[in-house]
């Protein structure tokens, strides 16, 4: 593919910013990054996909997309809307979906909420949201709404240098190559008047108010009629025998690669060959 393009959408008072790549009478398809990255996560692995437009954005909070409204707590669903406004501003009727950690859990309730839209969906070393029991729920509201109270004093980090910041983002959650640390703190890192801050939202990290069930986690991968391509890291949380087994079981059509690498196997040496299987699914 070449250069990805700059683009930024308004959608209900907020500025979602994204990069696009390909021709545009190619296949449609909406990528969406991990936690705490932004959309060139997706750049290396644009470079080798063929015959597909591929938006991919910065989810809000991240990147150079607006922060959400700092008076409420942040929970994966949320970022649906946001989602369905975008195609439809696209015109995008039907479309494919990449997801990349979180990004694959938001795709996978998109997916099943709206399957009439979603014609296949691409998971990168992720699936359905995490879940947690009925008693951990509880748990779970507790935990987040004490640190709700405390998030005034969230802050990111900041950095003397930008060498200090790559060097935390190579071990950050997800340890990545520098390589791979360069390219996501083009759109991650900014720089202050005394060194350099994240751009990420800091309510990025206070958890989640509910979690489904894993009764309802298995609800929503059931109803995802789209073909599903699972790209899962040997290195991956995923990738156990025991997962594998049940994942085959949870999803309506699915195929499943395994490919040696870590979390971020789409931003490595792996890209080609993550980008060779995707190529072969949506001719499929």
């Amino acid at each position: 593919m070449d250069q990805g393009q700059e683009c930024k959408f308004e959608l209900d008072g907020m500025v979602i910013a994204g990069q696009m790549y390909g021709n545009p009478t190619g296949k449609p398809v909406l990528a969406m990054h991990g936690w705490l990255d932004n959309c060139a996560s997706f750049e290396p692995l644009a470079k080798h996909l063929s015959n597909i437009h591929l938006l991919a954005i910065d989810m809000p909070g991240h990147g150079l997309s607006s922060h959400r409204p700092p008076d409420r707590p942040i929970n994966i669903w949320d970022d649906l809307p946001l989602l369905l406004m975008l195609v439809d501003q696209l015109g995008w009727d039907q479309f494919a979906m990449i997801g990349h950690s979180r990004g694959a859990g938001i795709a996978s309730l998109f997916s099943a909420c709206f399957g009439e839209r979603v014609n296949k969906l691409v998971l990168l070393d992720g699936g359905a949201p995490v879940s947690t029991t009925p008693e951990g729920s509880i748990k779970q509201l507790a935990k987040a709404t004490k640190a709700w109270t405390r998030r005034a004093d969230k802050r990111t980090p900041n950095y003397l240098t930008y060498e200090q910041a790559l060097e935390a983002r190579k071990r950050a959650v997800g340890a990545i190559s520098e390589e791979a640390a360069i390219l996501l703190l083009k759109r991650g890192l900014m720089e202050t008047e005394s060194g350099f801050a994240w751009r990420t939202d800091p309510l990025l990290t206070v958890p989640s108010m509910m979690m489904l069930t894993p009764e309802q986690s298995d609800q929503f991968t059931a109803q995802i009629e789209a073909p599903v391509c699972m790209i899962l890291a040997e290195g991956g949380r995923l990738a156990t025998p025991e997962r594998l087994d049940t994942l085959n079981q949870k999803f309506q059509s699915v195929e499943i690669h395994q490919l040696p690498g870590g979390h971020h196997l789409h931003m490595e040496q792996q890209a080609p060959a993550v980008a060779d299987i995707i190529n072969d699914f949506m001719l499929s």
